[in-house]
């Protein structure tokens, strides 16, 4: 399999940059379109001309709170840049470089793959942690969860029960 190289794709800024090269006058407009703790879907809608009534593209990015270090603190305000990343390249030519993703989509991608995954927490794993009666198989079961390689979110109904045991 080919190695990503990031030469070969543009930033969203260089996009950016290209775009009010070409269109002094335009519009980048963007909309929250869905917003959920841990989650945001964000739309981009690309205006040649500010008074254009309807876009000449537009396009949605999606972010989650667990997709890198930057969504931990920032994760409204990259989902905005990538549907914009992603609308300008709807544009082609100059907005696109030799590949339409953005170079941030692609470290995002690799990021991914080298990232370990992580499992779905089945629901007999819930009604074990409701049912213990000690700290010590409480810990115990949350051994049982980080081999399982289940997602460290399932850290405060630990938490919870641990204060509900002391």
């Amino acid at each position: 399999m080919a190695r990503f190289n990031p030469d070969e794709y543009t930033t969203v800024a260089e996009r950016i940059d290209r775009f009010w090269a070409k269109y002094p006058t335009g519009r980048i407009a963007t909309e929250l379109v869905h917003f959920e703790p841990g989650q945001c879907v964000v739309r981009a809608e690309i205006y040649t001309d500010r008074d254009e009534v309807h876009p000449v593209t537009s396009d949605y990015a999606e972010e989650r709170i667990d997709g890198g270090p930057v969504n931990k603190t920032s994760m409204v305000e990259n989902c905005v840049t990538s549907s914009i990343g992603r609308a300008l390249a709807d544009l082609g030519g100059e907005f696109t470089g030799s590949k339409r993703a953005s170079r941030e989509e692609m470290e995002k991608v690799e990021r991914l793959k080298s990232a370990p995954t992580v499992q779905p927490v089945p629901d007999s794993f819930w009604t074990s942690i409701s049912q213990v009666v000690s700290v010590d198989d409480l810990g115990e079961l949350w051994k049982e969860a980080l081999s399982g390689g289940y997602s460290q979110s399932v850290l405060k109904d630990f938490q919870k029960r641990k204060e509900e045991l002391s």
